[in-house]
């Protein structure tokens, strides 16, 4: 079957699409869902001041099932994974598979988080490749490229950030306890355009957050987003799912668990990954990056 390509199109990590923020839309919020989401955008400020750059391990299984045909693919991949803040752009990451199934592709040299810390030409270039070469690991819906620009825990955290809330309808649902935490739950559906993240039919984002209203953190995020596919009467429908726990090594709220699917004609792609083994990194005004143990 001929592939055909679903443009989720990426710039800047070939994980993520970002573009620059542009005129607000309106928004219909109450005093109580105004509070909340300034609280958020504090705490995700500070956020970003104390973790400019982080870099950890993902164990990430990946199945593809068929409506109708018996046996499910799956994959097993181990990667490094380096997530840098951008003032404009938020979070920006980078992944590097080094192991396929149990079995080594290079050996693991951590040379994503080399790349920031020694000085290198074109250093965001040269990450873009290895997640380019990483990407081709991925297992997709048997006849589509659906290009997975999205499978990045931190992709729903931007519609919260102080520059992108008014891009978004908020409203708070409801509340709820996550791991014993009181919270309460964030809806949001995107309103302005460009939209976040790009498809063909410049589709909205929507979903929801949990969060803890007198600190600010999101120990959750639910974010779906229902798209055509470009010259097909196709929708792929996407949902991505993150839960956040506390790292006590370095102190922060960090991405503990993602969880994805695809669903595009009467395939099915599921993905679900794991994340641990986090580092610090300290960016300087110079944008060099460097490690600390």
């Amino acid at each position: 079957m001929r592939s055909r390509s679903l443009a989720f199109v990426t710039s800047l990590s070939s994980l993520l699409l970002v573009v620059p923020y542009q005129a607000p839309a309106n928004r219909s919020v109450g005093s109580s869902t105004d509070a909340l989401l300034a609280t958020v955008a504090t705490c995700l400020d500070a956020y970003e001041r104390s973790l400019p750059a982080i870099v950890g391990e993902e164990h990430y299984i990946q199945r593809v099932s068929v409506e109708g045909q018996l046996g499910i693919d799956s994959r097993t991949l181990r990667s490094d994974v380096l997530v840098v803040a951008d003032d404009e752009y938020g979070w920006v990451a980078f992944r590097d598979v080094f192991e396929v199934d149990g079995r080594p592709v290079r050996n693991r040299d951590e040379r994503l988080a080399d790349l920031f810390l020694k000085p290198h030409a074109d250093r965001q270039g040269q990450a873009q490749r290895i997640t380019a070469e990483s990407a081709r690991f991925n297992l997709d819906a048997p006849g589509y490229n659906l290009g997975r620009t999205v499978n990045n825990p931190y992709v729903a955290l931007r519609f919260l950030r102080r520059q992108a809330q008014s891009r978004s309808r908020f409203r708070i649902a409801g509340d709820a306890t996550v791991d014993r935490v009181p919270a309460a739950v964030l809806e949001f559906e995107e309103q302005a355009t460009p939209r976040l993240i790009a498809s063909p039919d410049a589709a909205p984002a929507r979903g929801r957050f949990w969060i803890e209203p007198g600190s600010g953190r999101v120990l959750r995020s639910d974010l779906s987003l229902e798209s055509g596919v470009k010259g097909q009467r196709t929708t792929v429908r996407t949902r991505i799912r993150v839960s956040y726990a506390r790292d006590e090594r370095l102190g922060e709220w960090l991405p503990a668990s993602m969880e994805e699917e695809y669903r595009v004609a009467a395939a099915l792609v599921e993905g679900s990954a794991r994340y641990s083994s986090f580092r610090r990194f300290t960016v300087q005004t110079s944008t060099d990056i460097k490690h600390h143990p």
